[in-house]
């Protein structure tokens, strides 16, 4: 077992994401897959690898940006086992793109999240306008008129511009990413599972309509399965990717409560939907709290934005 230093993401990000002022496109040729300067891409790839090794020490299978790496043990085996399961994987997905924290290409949304992840899997396209991102959120077991609600919500916003976040979830999320297809608009799904494995199976065709309008996002392992840790730890990630979290609909009890608390813990506004929650003890009490409302349009939303950025 080797004892292995923290990766220097801020060096990486200063040597292979920009030279003398230019952007990596412009100041060399690229490795498609990666999206970095070809002479990057292997220092990128056996850091990913040392990451996702570190990452299998830990319960839930991924690693935060701000956790203290150089006292975890890692086994070179299971280093070099992991750089040829990247390399194969890169190599064969052309639209996969591998982000360290630090790096310019990271989204900028979640830079400033504490326990934000170290590293992240794209399928599909970041884009700048990202950052414009809103999240949709709700429970899986909505009703007809709750998932009519978000499709129509999520259609209205990304026909304004916004990107929509979501959960590729049953219910509420798949409505939202959805809505914002069918707008044409742009929309990241945010997985709880790794890159390669769609869950639930049945969004398998959503998620393909996704990577090629938007992005897949996974902060687990290539291939890794959906447990009780990884949807509660993805929350974070969705709340930390948008501006505010639009809630459709939820319980007093349920999931989508961790991403309301999530984006309070990392600053970010929480917009109730009203029409479905302005009747709820739970909703009506939370509203109560600084960053949180009730919101009835798009336009609300947009205006609510404003507010909580001035």
């Amino acid at each position: 077992m080797a004892r292995l230093p923290p990766p220097p993401f801020d060096s990486w990000s200063r040597q292979c994401s920009s030279v003398e002022g230019k952007s990596w496109p412009e100041a060399h040729p690229t490795r498609r897959v990666l999206n970095v300067p070809t002479k990057c891409a292997d220092e990128l790839i056996s850091q990913a690898a040392a990451l996702l090794t570190e990452s299998a020490h830990l319960s839930d299978g991924w690693i935060a940006a701000d956790v203290p790496r150089a006292l975890i043990q890692v086994d070179p085996n299971s280093i070099a086992t992991w750089t040829a399961k990247l390399q194969i994987l890169v190599d064969q997905n052309p639209d996969l793109e591998i982000l360290l924290a630090g790096s310019d290409r990271y989204p900028q949304n979640l830079r400033t999240v504490k326990s934000r992840p170290a590293l992240l899997f794209v399928e599909g396209h970041l884009r700048g306008a990202d950052d414009r991102a809103v999240a949709i959120v709700g429970s899986r077991g909505a009703d007809s008129t709750a998932l009519d609600t978000a499709r129509s919500l999520a259609h209205d916003l990304a026909s304004r511009g916004t990107t929509i976040v979501s959960g590729l979830a049953r219910g509420v999320d798949s409505a939202a990413h959805k809505g914002a297809l069918e707008a044409r608009g742009r929309t990241l799904a945010v997985m709880g599972t790794g890159i390669g494995r769609v869950f639930p199976a049945e969004n398998a065709e959503l998620s393909e309509s996704i990577r090629r309008h938007g992005a897949l996002i996974s902060q687990f392992p290539p291939g890794y399965g959906p447990t009780k840790t990884t949807f509660p730890a993805r929350n974070a990630v969705i709340a930390g990717l948008s501006r505010a979290s639009v809630i459709v609909v939820a319980g007093e009890r349920s999931g989508t409560r961790i991403e309301i608390n999530q984006s309070l813990v990392q600053g970010r506004p929480v917009l109730l939907w009203g029409p479905l929650l302005g009747a709820q003890h739970w909703a009506k009490t939370l509203a109560g709290e600084p960053l949180v409302e009730f919101v009835e349009s798009a336009s609300e939303i947009e205006e609510s934005l404003k507010q909580f950025a001035a």
